[in-house]
């Protein structure tokens, strides 16, 4: 009897067509295709045309934990972008969660210049950081998604 509970226990261990749990040791998000490649003046696109520059980074490339940016919001026509509300969602798609408290972005000089930070990216893997720029009676929407490495 205690053989047969034995077997039936690594048969239903060993036989489940779930994937794997992945760990953050496992992770290896350098080699992720929606991982883009960090340099300064980097941008994220919205589909109106507006983009977000990423101006400069502390430290660059972006690391886990503590990060502080300076981005640049752009009109189609690359001009400074007024925007009256600049917000900002840190996310890990494979994770399904943000951070505790997402960067409050700060006006910074010229318009549409922000600085943000520092905002925790907390765990090793892809980061996607969703932005919303108001302007005018528009929102535009626009994403950069990094590798956070261990």
């Amino acid at each position: 009897m205690r053989k047969t509970l034995s077997v039936l226990f690594l048969v239903a261990a060993c036989g489940s067509d779930a994937e794997p749990e992945a760990s953050d040791a496992m992770a290896d998000c350098t080699v992720d295709s929606r991982a883009e490649a960090y340099a300064p003046g980097m941008q994220a696109m919205a589909p109106d045309g507006t983009r977000l520059v990423l101006v400069s980074a502390e430290p660059g490339p972006p690391v886990r934990f503590d990060n502080t940016w300076t981005v640049q919001a752009l009109g189609a026509d690359g001009e400074p972008l007024a925007v009256t509300d600049l917000r900002v969602e840190p996310f890990m798609p494979d994770h399904g969660h943000g951070t505790p408290e997402p960067p409050e972005p700060v006006a910074a000089g010229e318009p549409g210049r922000y600085q943000m930070g520092p905002f925790d990216l907390w765990m090793p893997g892809i980061w996607q950081l969703h932005f919303s720029m108001e302007h005018g009676e528009t929102t535009s929407t626009a994403t950069l998604s990094f590798c956070i490495e261990e």
